[in-house]
């Protein structure tokens, strides 16, 4: 019997499959395998030390840590998930087991199967991940390809759900169109979906909104031009006086275009080799740090970003 990936029916986003809720609420997924994408049953030994190498990596993991767990390929998937959905994992909050968490995170957007959907939406709706949802959230949920789309899109339209997290997946819906032509059209269905739904009295969409709109313009569609249009039109996202038309977005770029700080989920891998290595003098225990914890202060789109990079909202945090 191939192995099954179930999310226990902890809190989770509203309005997810009907199929997949169980009576309490909460959402259960049983999802199985199939033998020939996930040939092993049991989780080896091998597999299970170099997931648990990882927990005490600290911030810049070496790549060859990653390379071993996804030497196991697909069926490393459901021991990541098990470990994701264990309440334990998210007790430390300091490094180095502060980052074995996102760590799994990166490397099952590394592995791009869909059937690990469910778990990685249950951690964004769940755990605070600090910049990694604004940052890297989105380039995880791109990489599990067109077979995500239906999972991500019920929690992109939710109206209770976190901006945050409705942003991240947005912006991996963009990046499965992007990368799969096939799923184009019901990706930009989507995002013109979330602009025409949004309601100026919900302080959610209209964050949702100001984050989604260059996104639904990039995508060239012309339902999804049109919601922007409405959108700009309604008052819910404020316009850019340095743009004439949504048009400019398009202009010297293909529709579709991934942007160049869209970084594959391997790129959290490589810092190692580009970290500043501390004199070894200075190799004594770490201070106790914590992940930084994300704040979700209103933004426009226009107004210098709240991280200091001096560049617009919408052009750097804001995407």
């Amino acid at each position: 019997m191939a192995p099954s990936v179930v999310v226990s029916s902890a809190p989770f986003c509203t309005n997810l499959r009907p199929d997949l809720v169980d009576g309490l609420g909460g959402a259960r997924y049983d999802l199985a395998m199939t033998a020939q994408d996930h040939p092993t049953n049991a989780h080896p030994p091998e597999l299970s030390a170099a997931i648990e190498a990882l927990r005490s990596a600290g911030r810049h993991p070496p790549r060859a840590l990653a390379d071993a767990v996804l030497h196991f390929g697909y069926a490393a998937v459901a021991p990541m998930c098990e470990v994701l959905r264990a309440p334990e994992t998210w007790v430390p909050q300091q490094l180095p087991e502060a980052m074995f968490p996102l760590h799994l995170i990166y490397l099952l957007g590394c592995l791009g199967d869909p059937l690990a959907t469910p778990t990685l939406l249950e951690v964004m709706c769940t755990q605070d991940l600090g910049d990694h949802l604004t940052e890297g959230a989105a380039s995880v949920l791109g990489a599990l390809g067109p077979g995500a789309v239906p999972e991500l899109v019920p929690v992109l339209v939710d109206h209770a759900a976190d901006p945050w997290v409705r942003n991240a997946v947005g912006r991996g819906l963009f990046l499965v169109g992007s990368a799969n032509p096939e799923a184009r059209p019901e990706v930009a269905a989507a995002l013109a979906r979330v602009l025409r739904e949004a309601d100026l009295a919900n302080e959610n969409d209209f964050l949702t909104a100001e984050l989604l709109v260059d996104d639904a313009i990039r995508t060239g569609h012309p339902d999804a031009m049109a919601a922007a249009r409405d959108v700009f039109a309604r008052g819910l996202v404020d316009t850019d006086p340095d743009d004439e038309s949504m048009g400019d977005l398009l202009v010297g770029r293909q529709p579709w275009q991934r942007r160049a700080h869209d970084k594959p989920p391997m790129a959290h891998f490589e810092w190692a080799s580009r970290a500043p290595r501390a004199p070894t003098s200075q190799l004594t225990a770490p201070t106790p740090t914590t992940i930084p914890v994300r704040a979700t202060p209103k933004v426009g789109r226009n107004e210098p970003c709240p991280c200091g990079s001096g560049k617009k909202f919408k052009e750097c945090c804001g995407r």
